[in-house]
């Protein structure tokens, strides 16, 4: 009986390093790095899985007026911009 291989291990390897070339969110990054250490400090956790982690952040704004004037535009986007990194699509 002759076994087969499949490409299926080479894919998931070229996927998992995709992953790691990916940069992680600024705020999560910021969380992991500065704000659980000092969680963990306060409270005096003794384990890491012991602090709060953040699930979603959502940022949730009206643009109401804003969305007809394009002079408010331009500095709604620049606002989200300064929050989240991302620009807001209108």
């Amino acid at each position: 009986m002759a076994t087969t291989t499949t490409a299926a291990p080479a894919a998931s390897a070229s996927r998992a390093s995709k992953a790691q070339e990916r940069t992680q969110p600024r705020l999560k990054q910021k969380y992991q790095t500065e704000i659980a250490a000092q969680l963990k400090k306060d409270f005096g956790f003794t384990n890491v899985h012991q602090v709060p982690g953040l699930v979603k952040i959502v940022v949730n704004t009206g643009v109401g007026e804003a969305a007809r004037s394009a002079a408010d535009d331009v500095e709604e986007v620049r606002w989200h911009v300064r929050i989240h990194g991302k620009v807001l699509a209108l």
